[in-house]
């Protein structure tokens, strides 16, 4: 599942993922970015229009977020699991597509 949403992140515009570069080590959490968006807006919209939960922010390591260059307001972070279907990795792909095209528009 993670490389599925990995491999349908990184082809839409816009996208800035923060990933092991090597897939081996790659944990089920993906973290990743908008240009032009604010993560916390990037959760709020993915929320309230297409009822998708994420995190956003820090997540409990300021550090890791000043090393990687996303300090102070973070990245949005999903977090596949075993329960989730290949339709809903889709779902979430597209509306982050979404997203990140209205930014565009």
């Amino acid at each position: 599942m993670t490389d599925s949403l990995i491999g349908g992140l990184s082809k839409i515009p816009g996208i800035v993922l923060y990933i092991s570069k090597d897939r081996l080590k790659q944990v089920s959490v993906v973290s990743f970015n908008i240009k032009g968006f604010t993560p916390g807006d990037v959760g709020t919209i993915l929320d309230q229009t297409f009822d998708i939960k994420v995190r956003t922010g820090l997540h409990c390591a300021p550090m890791m977020h000043k090393t990687i260059g996303t300090f102070p307001l973070g990245t949005i972070r999903l977090s596949p699991g075993y329960f989730n279907t290949l339709e809903e990795i889709e779902m979430t792909i597209k509306a982050t597509e979404r997203v990140s095209r209205s930014r565009m528009s």
